[in-house]
């Protein structure tokens, strides 16, 4: 396969870079907003003792370190996508060969978005399951399981 020029029209060339400057725009604010929330995590446990985060809270700061990496591993193939989809929009040379490594870093980041939505969505569903078992078995380690399950879920969704 010719990884040559495509020949566009000067609208479509318009049309892919400014999809190409959307995807930054999304990318850099998806990862800035994952750098903020996990330092309003980080301070919000500033005056809390380490051993009771290790203790206590150790699922929640798991959960929003996993929300943090797939929040920048999501943005930086966003960026990435969007530099190829510019150089395609903006160079001469190589139209396919960007245009491959455009849909390659779009669809990484789409699949490990979908993957994270159907995890959490059965998550969402083994909580309410241990919760409703927590309950009528009056409390113990399911309880604590349940609660952990759920501070987990809770630091990946925030």
């Amino acid at each position: 396969m010719s990884m040559t020029r495509i020949p566009f029209t000067a609208r479509d060339e318009d049309r892919i870079a400014s999809t190409a400057l959307w995807g930054t725009i999304v990318g850099v604010t998806v990862i800035a907003s994952a750098l903020i929330d996990t330092g309003l995590a980080a301070y919000a446990l500033r005056g809390t003792p380490l051993a009771t985060v290790f203790k206590s809270l150790w699922s929640a700061v798991l959960g929003q370190l996993v929300g943090l990496g797939v929040s920048i591993a999501i943005g930086v193939w966003l960026l990435q996508a969007s530099r190829a989809l510019h150089l395609v929009a903006r160079t001469d040379i190589a139209d396919k060969m960007y245009f491959r490594r455009a849909f390659h870093k779009l669809h990484s980041a789409f699949m490990v978005y979908g993957v994270v939505i159907i995890v959490l969505l059965v998550g969402a569903g083994a909580l309410v399951v241990l919760s409703l078992a927590a309950g009528m078995s009056g409390a113990g380690p399911l309880a604590q399981l349940a609660g952990h399950v759920a501070f987990f879920f809770a630091g990946v969704i925030w």
